[in-house]
């Protein structure tokens, strides 16, 4: 099973790595490794949201805007979080309630013993 992103894991719960040694395989260096990798998630994110060129940035006077050399990706993330906040506010809140259970705790119990002993 591949290993999520290292960024993901650094708000797991410590009681989870100390009882499951596979969860988290990098040792020492993951004290470190996380915050770089936040960091660089973090500044790639704003470099590629910048314009272009000096034309590219709204409202400005001198060059002046252009059309030509903006940067259309602000427009689509701004889009994208207008259509699915709206339209998680407007519907979604109402009917989605989280995931749902398929059974008892016994139940999925058995199915994970049953998994376990298939593979």
């Amino acid at each position: 099973m591949p290993q999520p992103p290292r960024s993901c894991c650094l708000w797991q719960a410590r009681s989870v790595r100390e009882t499951n040694p596979n969860v988290n395989r990098w040792g020492r260096i993951r004290k470190w490794i996380d915050p770089i990798a936040i960091t660089w998630v973090t500044i790639i994110s704003i470099l590629f949201l910048l314009p272009i060129a000096p034309a590219g940035i709204p409202f400005k006077k001198n060059p002046g805007f252009d059309w030509n050399v903006a940067n259309y990706a602000p427009l689509t993330v701004g889009g994208a979080i207008l259509f699915f906040g709206g339209w998680y506010v407007i519907s979604a809140r109402h009917w989605f309630k989280g995931p749902v259970r398929m059974g008892t705790e016994q139940e999925l119990e058995q199915m994970e013993e049953h998994l376990g002993t298939t593979t």
